[in-house]
């Protein structure tokens, strides 16, 4: 396996072996491409300077903060970012999940001595509280999965909303909460947690160990990287400058491919994956795009 890299104003560009990402190339998207290549392109940087989290939501990437109440839209199309009302700030901003399902954008606040639960409305930018999945009193990561609605929390433990008795209900204990970068293929859910990739059937309401990664280090990172594979990256501080372990991982052959000491522009903190496009970042207002060829 060969590496190369250069540097180019605003790209950076590496030849590895690796899966194909772009998903109008012709290519079967489920084998390992010879010689493709992985470039990151400097996109417009973010107005704030935080770690965010993200929702792909009507069109638009949507970022929240998460150590304040910053809340913006990232319009791929035209590489624009565009500040929107704050969200909610009942509580730390930490406790905060955000993702989009049945046609809404919703955010949960979950902690303490609150449990709300709140809608989005893009036409006149602002919130409004809704009785609708009103969240049960445990901390966790709340997340749309195949058309469903999970609660994740204390690692193994999980809730599934039920949207027309308007409940929660307990599910026996999964391990899948562990696993806080995930994606969907098909519907099912793939993530990493420790050094293991699991897979969350919403159907089953089942987890999978799938297989066993070497050496999981660094700051993770996980995205769509076309409509039947997961990337991952695992980056981490050198004296050289920022490195990272780039994988894809392929559900259908449950194969994984790796690349150690890729040369990256910067920590990435964060993959979202839009319309056959991977973001990268943002990373201390830095923002990038992936691509894979």
């Amino acid at each position: 396996m060969k590496t190369k890299f250069f540097l180019l104003i605003g790209i950076f560009t590496l030849a590895l072996t690796a899966c194909g990402g772009d998903d109008n190339n012709g290519d079967d998207p489920t084998k390992p491409l010879d010689d493709a290549q992985i470039s990151f392109t400097k996109m417009a940087n973010c107005p704030v300077a935080t770690e965010m989290k993200s929702t792909v939501y009507n069109g638009l990437i949507y970022y929240a903060s998460q150590s304040s109440d910053d809340f913006l839209s990232y319009n791929p199309k035209n590489n624009e970012w565009k500040t929107l009302a704050q969200t909610p700030n009942q509580i730390n901003s930490s406790n905060k999940n955000f993702f989009a399902w049945m046609d809404k954008l919703y955010c949960h606040l979950i902690g303490g001595q609150t449990e709300e639960a709140y809608i989005y409305q893009p036409e006149t930018d602002n919130w409004i509280k809704t009785d609708q999945i009103t969240p049960p009193s445990s901390r966790g990561m709340t997340c749309n999965i195949g058309g469903k609605l999970f609660l994740f929390y204390n690692s193994s433990k999980c809730k599934v909303y039920h949207f027309d008795m308007q409940k929660w209900e307990n599910l026996e204990s999964t391990y899948f909460g562990s696993c806080n970068n995930f994606c969907q293929i098909n519907n099912i859910a793939y993530g990493i947690a420790g050094s293991d990739i699991y897979q969350f059937d919403p159907e089953t309401y089942i987890t999978t160990r799938k297989v066993t990664l070497p050496n999981i280090s660094g700051t993770l990172a996980v995205s769509l990287c076309n409509q039947q594979q997961m990337i991952y990256t695992q980056s981490q501080g050198t004296y050289y400058g920022p490195k990272a372990k780039v994988g894809i991982y392929t559900p259908s052959t449950n194969e994984y491919s790796e690349i150690s000491n890729v040369e990256i522009p910067m920590m990435i903190n964060k993959l979202t994956y839009f319309d056959g496009r991977i973001f990268v970042g943002p990373n201390n207002a830095a923002f990038y795009e992936l691509k894979i060829k």
